[in-house]
């Protein structure tokens, strides 16, 4: 089985697009959303979901604790051999589950499949989204690694750790940890391949963490030097469960 992981924060005019993306999937997967301490009436919409839709499951956090926090919370309640993060406000391709494990069927020493990240503006419908890619007109998201594009064997966060949750720029801090990074001092740790195609939409809106990251120079500076912190703590001790915090 797949396990799509949703983090969702304040993010009710996007939750449905996201949830319809993950439906339309011709794969058995389950769908866990994360309802991060939202101020906004998503709880709401969630709730309802959940209610009529088999393949949903709703964990509500009381307060919010962040994007890795409700990840967390989303693989440790995972069922599934594959976990695959999607943010809220992103939405999956058609296709999209199928292609990736088509990758693992075919080369079964796999860790990790990725795939390219389509960028969509904010008001972006799923249909939208699906018309304007058969058109070529969207553009890929530069990152060679964007999360929206993996698709993890259970098993790496078992042996590695899951997020790391008092860090912001959380792929950065994983694709390290794992050597997939190409600035990793680490080396590689998981077997990796890449299929050619689109497999996820991913937003930009004014409140993105993209956006707010950028627009907070401060903050972004000290969440780099904790990660640089947080890299020179890992060469010293070494990879294990325990400093990755592991379940």
């Amino acid at each position: 089985m797949i396990s799509v992981i949703t983090p969702c924060y304040n993010h009710a005019r996007f939750i449905a697009d996201n949830i319809f993306s993950v439906s339309l999937q011709e794969m058995e997967c389950e769908h866990i959303i994360v309802n991060d301490g939202s101020t906004d009436n998503v709880g709401e919409f969630l709730d309802y979901y959940q209610s009529n839709y088999g393949d949903i499951r709703v964990i509500h956090h009381e307060k919010n604790l962040g994007l890795c926090a409700a990840r967390n919370t989303a693989i440790r309640a995972a069922k599934g051999e594959f976990i695959v993060p999607l943010d809220a406000d992103d939405m999956l391709t058609p296709d999209s589950l199928f292609t990736r494990l088509e990758m693992f069927k075919n080369y079964p020493g796999l860790d990790v499949v990725h795939g390219y990240a389509l960028k969509i503006g904010e008001t972006h419908s799923y249909y939208d989204s699906i018309v304007d890619m058969e058109k070529g007109a969207l553009q890929r998201h530069p990152s060679r690694l964007h999360s929206q594009g993996m698709m993890f064997r259970r098993r790496v966060f078992e042996k590695f750790g899951l997020y790391y949750d008092v860090y912001s720029k959380e792929d950065k801090e994983l694709n390290y940890r794992l050597g997939i990074h190409d600035k990793s001092p680490f080396e590689k740790k998981v077997a990796i391949k890449r299929v050619k195609a689109d497999v996820a939409f991913y937003r930009r809106h004014p409140l993105s963490m993209h956006k707010l990251r950028v627009a907070d120079k401060k903050f972004d500076a000290e969440v780099c030097r904790k990660f640089e912190r947080r890299i020179k703590q890992l060469k010293r001790n070494g990879i294990t469960r325990e400093n990755t915090e592991w379940l």
